[in-house]
């Protein structure tokens, strides 16, 4: 037990260093490259993940809402492909697209339901 409380500890403190830096927010900004804003989510997510696994070992409550998420889903390519400098929409040639443009939003409207990058 202890050594799952220590590990619960030190998560949390990399998990409230990720918020610090803003990695639970979605990244507009145009000085990172995709690359980037993709290590930057998939950082975040696995923080988050683990911290949930260790919430659930130690009975101890979580550091973050789920409701002050607003960063993207990683993206499902290998990381093999997630080279510096690379242009992530190439390394998407082969993925599913998650085009869902023709569904409609609960106000009748539609929306589009491309995925943007991170």
């Amino acid at each position: 037990m202890l050594i799952s409380t220590r590990s619960w500890s030190l998560v949390g403190i990399a998990l409230r260093h990720a918020l610090t830096l803003g990695l639970h927010m979605r990244s507009v900004s145009r000085k990172l490259t995709d690359v980037e804003r993709e290590n930057r989510v998939r950082l975040f997510w696995s923080l988050y993940a683990l911290e949930c696994s260790l919430n659930e070992v130690c009975g101890r409550p979580p550091c973050v809402a789920d409701r002050d998420i607003g960063t993207p889903l990683p993206l499902n390519i290998e990381e093999s492909d997630l080279r510096i400098g690379s242009v992530l929409s190439d390394a998407m040639e082969g993925v599913q697209s998650l085009d869902t443009s023709s569904s409609s939003d609960s106000a009748g409207g539609t929306r589009s339901g491309k995925y943007q990058f991170p």
